[in-house]
């Protein structure tokens, strides 16, 4: 990568079969393309942490919304008078269901790196 940049000195390109070539373009082309990509990593490592920072976040509220939805299906199974029927674990079906969250969140986290990395590879190799 040191010597694209000095084709363009003419005690080099005078020495060369092809002559006179705008090596330092090529040169921060690349450079370009490597700052690119470290951004994008570091823009992952920031998302990592945030989702950490927000999974303990959620954990408390999620636990609070729980205890509000509970209230709206007793308030909702009273009106409709169906408390006498079979009743379901709603804890377990909402700690079920936020789960399947976490999992499909992460799952969009892993397309969203494969993706954006190979995009990078694509303009480094072609």
């Amino acid at each position: 990568m040191k010597n694209l940049p000095l084709l363009a000195e003419k005690r080099y390109y005078s020495q060369l079969k092809y002559g006179y070539a705008r090596g330092y373009e090529a040169h921060q082309y690349v450079e370009n393309i490597r700052r690119y990509m470290n951004s994008i990593v570091n823009y992952h490592r920031v998302q990592e942490n945030q989702t950490t920072n927000d999974n303990a976040n959620n954990e408390s509220a999620v636990e609070n919304s729980e205890e509000i939805k509970r209230k709206k299906r007793i308030n909702k199974m009273l009106k409709r008078k169906t408390f006498l029927k079979k009743k379901t674990n709603l804890q377990q079906t909402s700690l079920s269901r936020n789960l399947r969250l976490r999992r499909l969140k992460h799952r969009k986290q892993q397309q969203f790196a494969r993706h954006s990395l190979q995009f990078v590879v694509q303009e480094i190799c072609c």
